[in-house]
């Protein structure tokens, strides 16, 4: 009867535990949906489903860029500075362009190179 109580009592304790186990988000604080890097397409084409795409390398919000694309202007640095606080993890603006900070990389700044062989930025391999 003891070992009964005992497992009972495991049980309970651990169940809290197991039911509080994260998963992966999928909204914002805001409550958006989070659209996962992999699903995004390469270019903005008037089909894309989410809105972004990525133009040479680079995530973009593809009716801001269609429409500077269109008009044949550059992007304006208000939109540059949108982009790189609300599109990169690690970006900043330098001579009115976002672009990844030193040792960042990838459509959202978010790939670490400065690394040695076999290490990580958060000591897993």
């Amino acid at each position: 009867m003891k070992f009964g109580t005992a497992q009972l009592l495991g049980c309970i304790l651990l169940a809290p535990i197991i039911v509080s186990q994260e998963r992966h988000k999928e909204k914002d604080d805001a409550y958006i949906d989070l659209i996962p890097l992999n699903l995004i397409p390469e270019g903005c084409s008037l089909n894309s489903y989410y809105g972004y795409g990525i133009v040479d390398g680079s995530l973009e919000k593809c009716d801001k860029y269609s429409e500077a694309k269109t008009k044949g202007e550059k992007f304006s640095s208000e939109y540059e500075e949108i982009k790189c606080r609300t599109l990169r993890m690690h970006g900043r603006m330098k001579n009115n362009r976002c672009e990844c900070k030193p040792g960042w990389k990838g459509p959202i700044c978010n790939e670490y190179y400065g690394c040695p062989t076999g290490y990580s930025l958060y000591n897993s391999v």
